[in-house]
């Protein structure tokens, strides 16, 4: 390969590098020659060579955000702001930098640029590349050398993102957008301090529920089914022998049997309902069995020793000549026993009807806890037979008070007894001051809110995990909603369109592309448009949301903007003055307006009643929505509310997170929907709390009338009040006494 050659071959890549480390070099010594297309083939293409930066340039174009930022591509660090150079000395500098645009760098400044060593061994100075050239350079050896250098370079400048302007049908110079809103991160959030510094706010810590155990669906079932089947055989019996009960007190405290029946017999026929009700209720010693030895005090076992000391005294008064003559409390015991095993009945109804809703095969939305309060989301259901299988906290406030009034029923009747030197009649002391401890509704207070909760949302296609999914939905207090939510498919439809370039099917395409880019409820309408239209999507790049009510990408090159219409104007596309559209979709490419479509907002009736029973229930909605064009305004102007002090609308990076269709959900599920519409979810969640409120309130109710029932009865036994502590006084005192919570109960589904 002679000099000519090697001047064309130079001459002809415009490679001015290869010119400088070529120059002066021996290439007589080279062993064959070596054709450019090889070269070419081997190390990459032509246009690798023509785009090789100056030695002397320190720049390179990084994309930063939207705008293109010249910035030092040697320096690891940015340098401090220095004072800006004269106009004069930077003409000077520029002008020296030409100059010596021939001359190779010197060895330090290389050094101090950070400039990767393996390059720099191609500009050593000019005593070693005479040794070099004393002793001949291959010209493979130069060119490979030439070569790396070149694809080392492309690689770097690889890694800047740089736009790429295509040509396409609304062709314009591609002009970026800036101040776009930053997409919220889930797990943490940064917030601003007073002093100016930033933390990161650690999300709410859930219950613990990994350690739960977890039964087969269709198994759990089956078997409170089979165990409601079995104590609904034994309610009709035994509400009969309440009633009877109920008949036999009140003639007794009347004195209307007095003539025709002694004090024997009636007390006999009273023993006998008690023990004819004792075998009839059975399951209620066996659970009180059960929790005994899992050393717990429940309302069952008060209940049952109740029944056991009545029936004893009732003995009494055949066996024992000392016993007196106040009768025995055995029909209160017999009515005690009728609503104990009603509450339990109940109960397992509940948690038969929740478990058989997650037995269906149909793939459900499940409502569980995110950042932010409750949504619903496609997910799986694993845990919800366990968190339905968990028992309410409220029975905790059970084991821990209910062993203190048992001891102190004890304690009353041997210091009445002691007072009163009367130890022959110690078990109508005893049941006595036990009978006024067992309120009716201690058992009520669980089975009954669950019962009726679960029979009501299981007609409606949901259900809710037992007390521990509604504790959890009445502890966040607030709902999630989307767009569907608020606007279901059928409420939104295009009203009308207007396309002012010539391409209208082009502009229904950008339109749906960027719509289902956004995810928002708009989806639908416009994926019908194309699909009308003859349109298809287009994959859209730098997809971003803005505050201000629009979004922006860049589709085939070109710079989309989608949004309302003093989005647009912010932006600078101009409008006519003409348009008037407060929910209407305007597209502009390249900052020119291109279509604008009418979209009309429906309100639904379902929609508008629950959004009035989550507010009425102090429930917040979060409206978690993507559309743009549903802003408060808007849910005002179309439901009647108030969004400002009632409800959340919260910023757009906040909304973009909460309306993610996939999020990782906190603990397990509380609650399964079987049907779409935001009717069902606010059941559920209205209902859940109500639930939980109805229990607590029960529960409190419960324990305070055991209290009161048990200092009044020590004080009437005490002082020798026999006449007014008798069967159906007490009797009369438990009804009364569980009004309340009937009537609590019965509000749980009404909503």
């Amino acid at each position: 390969m002679e000099k000519n050659d090697l001047d064309k071959f130079i001459e002809r890549s415009d490679a001015f590098d290869t010119r400088k480390l070529l120059e002066g070099v021996d290439l007589s010594n080279a062993a064959e020659e070596i054709d450019l297309e090889e070269i070419l083939a081997e190390y990459g293409k032509r246009g690798h060579l023509k785009d090789l930066p100056e030695a002397e340039s320190d720049e390179v174009w990084v994309n930063e955000g939207y705008r293109l930022k010249p910035v030092h591509a040697r320096e690891e660090k940015a340098a401090p702001k220095e004072d800006e150079t004269p106009p004069g000395a930077a003409a000077e500098e520029q002008r020296r930098t030409r100059a010596n645009a021939s001359a190779p760098p010197e060895p330090q400044a290389l050094a101090q640029t950070g400039w990767d060593p393996e390059p720099q061994a191609l500009y050593e100075p000019e005593a070693k590349a005479d040794s070099e050239r004393a002793r001949g350079v291959p010209l493979e050896d130069v060119m490979a050398q030439v070569v790396d250098a070149v694809m080392e370079d492309e690689e770097s400048r690889r890694q800047v993102a740089q736009p790429v302007v295509r040509r396409g049908l609304f062709s314009r110079k591609l002009r970026r957008f800036e101040d776009t809103e930053p997409v919220y991160v889930p797990p943490e959030t940064e917030i601003a301090s007073d002093e100016g510094e930033s933390y990161v706010e650690e999300p709410e810590e859930e219950d613990d529920f990994g350690d739960l155990p977890e039964r087969d669906s269709g198994e759990a079932s089956a078997d409170y089914h089979r165990r409601y089947k079995k104590l609904r055989r034994r309610g009709r019996p035994a509400l009969l022998a309440a009633l009877l009960s109920c008949v036999l007190a009140a003639v007794q405290y009347s004195g209307a049997a007095e003539p025709y029946f002694s004090f024997e017999q009636l007390a006999a026929v009273g023993l006998a309902l008690l023990a004819m009700q004792m075998v009839i209720c059975l399951p209620v010693y066996v659970r009180a069995a059960a929790e005994l030895v899992r050393r717990h005090c429940t309302p069952e076992l008060l209940v049952a020793l109740f029944a056991a000391v009545s029936a004893a005294d009732g003995a009494a008064v055949w066996l024992s000549d000392s016993r007196g003559v106040q009768q025995p409390f055995c029909l209160v015991a017999a009515v005690a026993l009728y609503f104990t095993l009603r509450g339990e009945m109940l109960r397992l109804r509940g948690l038969r009807d929740c478990c058989h809703m997650a037995t269906y095969d149909q793939s459900p939305y499940v409502v569980s806890g995110v950042e932010g309060g409750y949504r619903k989301q496609e997910c799986s259901t694993d845990g919800f037979v366990g968190m339905t299988e968990r028992e309410s906290e409220q029975l905790g406030w059970y084991h821990v008070l209910l062993p203190v009034i048992l001891t102190a029923t004890v304690v009353f009747a041997l210091l009445t007894a002691l007072n009163r030197f009367d130890m022959a009649n110690f078990l109508w002391y005893w049941s006595a001051i036990l009978g006024a401890a067992c309120s009716f509704a201690f058992t009520a207070a669980f089975g009954t809110p669950l019962g009726k909760l679960a029979r009501r949302l299981q007609r409606d296609g949901c259900a809710v995990s037992g007390y521990s999914g509604a504790q959890a939905m009445s502890r966040k207090g607030s709902m999630i909603l989307t767009d569907n939510d608020l606007f279901p498919p059928g409420t939104v439809f295009m009203n009308g369109m207007k396309v002012y370039a010539h391409d209208a099917i082009q502009a229904v395409g950008y339109a749906a592309s960027m719509v289902n880019a956004s995810g928002s409820g708009l989806r639908q309408v416009f994926g019908d448009l194309c699909r009308s239209q003859g349109a298809h999507m287009y994959p859209v790049e730098d997809f971003s949301f803005y505050q201000e009510g629009g979004v922006a990408g860049t589709i085939r090159g070109e710079s989309v903007i989608l949004g309302r219409s003093d989005f647009m104007a912010q932006m600078g596309v101009r409008l006519p003055r003409e348009l008037k559209l407060p929910t209407g979709v305007f597209l502009a490419v390249d900052r020119e307006l291109v279509a604008v479509f009418a979209i009309k907002y429906m309100a639904s009736d379902n929609v508008d009643a629950a959004l009035q029973a989550v507010l009425h229930n102090g429930i917040c909605p979060v409206f978690a929505v993507r559309d743009f064009n549903i802003t408060p305004a808007l849910i005002k102007r179309k439901f009647k509310i108030n969004t400002k002090k009632r409800c959340l609308y919260p910023e757009l990076s906040d909304r973009l997170a909460f309306s993610e269709e996939e999020r990782e959900s906190s603990g397990r599920p509380a609650a399964l929907l079987f049907r779409e519409g935001l009717m069902p979810y606010a059941e559920t969640v209205v209902g859940g709390k109500r639930m939980y409120g109805a229990v607590r309130k029960n529960c409190a109710w419960a324990l305070i009338g055991s209290i009161c029932g048990t200092v009044l009865a020590f004080y009437l036994t005490f002082a020798g009040g026999f006449q007014v502590l008798s069967p159906a006084p007490l009797l009369a005192f438990q009804l009364l006494w569980s009004v309340p919570t009937v009537l609590i109960n019965g509000w749980v589904t009404q909503y």
